[in-house]
């Protein structure tokens, strides 16, 4: 087998990272197929089929030709995939560390997931200590005003480190319903530090999940049931049955029954 053709199997793991969850590993396997189809730049195609197509020799042309448009999806899939030898480990690895090196946090522009995408994925692959330093330059203090600072806050907290909260703060109030949807979908790696303080600011993820129920975008808000339901929150049956009741618009209430159904009866 030509070694441009061979398999990279994916491989996805919790990097023992202290809050790389089962949710989160979860919504990971979910995004293989979509990944590779963005690598390949088809807007249309089967996940699945796409997954098995996975090569090291596709997966290395992205870094080689590092465009805005599959570098993102491309430093995604090589965290998280195994190489068939200790060479191709090590191509992967310096092409995610060349990737990064040749982007500015400052000045990203479209290139905001693929910063984002590379610096995770060498924290996968074993690097930790600078998959968080260039997470934190990104996402911690505010963030650096990407439209991506609310991936890697999402990521950080992952490691333990809350310092993009701000960043997710940010996101929520956003003016842009996109950006709060993103937001809003990344809340739930956050509950577990509920009740401390970052940088002044309280984290109260549960509850501005819980919150968005009413965001002013139905685009945004047909989402919460299922992100309330994936988050596992105590009082969900509750939540979920007053987002069914009337006053909420129609997408929304249905949205929310057909969830309680699911969470009342297992289905």
């Amino acid at each position: 087998m030509a070694a441009g053709s061979t398999p990279c199997a994916v491989r996805i793991h919790d990097a023992g990272l202290v809050n790389r969850t089962p949710q989160v590993l979860q919504r990971e396997l979910h995004l293989v197929g979509a990944m590779v189809l963005r690598m390949e730049q088809r807007p249309k195609g089967n996940p699945e089929q796409a997954a098995e197509r996975l090569t090291m020799g596709a997966l290395t042309a992205c870094f080689k030709k590092p465009l805005a448009t599959t570098l993102p999806a491309a430093g995604w899939l090589a965290g998280r995939c195994t190489a068939p030898d200790a060479a191709g480990s090590a191509l992967l690895e310096s092409s995610l560390r060349d990737a990064l090196a040749s982007l500015d946090v400052h000045r990203l522009g479209a290139h905001g997931p693929a910063y984002v995408e590379c610096a995770m994925s060498m924290g996968l692959r074993g690097d930790a200590d600078a998959a968080v330093a260039a997470l934190q330059a990104i996402a911690a203090g505010g963030g650096a005003g990407s439209t991506h600072d609310w991936q890697g806050a999402y990521y950080l907290a992952q490691y333990g480190d809350t310092s993009g909260w701000a960043a997710i703060v940010a996101a929520l109030g956003s003016g842009d319903e996109h950006s709060r949807l993103m937001a809003t979908r990344h809340l739930f790696v956050f509950i577990p530090y509920d009740g401390t303080t970052r940088d002044g600011l309280l984290i109260d993820a549960a509850a501005r999940l819980a919150a968005a129920l009413d965001d002013p975008s139905e685009y945004v808000a047909v989402e919460v049931p299922g992100l309330l339901a994936e988050a596992g929150l105590d009082d969900i049956r509750e939540l979920l049955a007053d987002a069914a009741a009337p006053g909420r618009p129609a997408s929304v209430r249905a949205a929310a029954a057909d969830v309680l159904k699911i969470v009342e009866h297992g289905e």
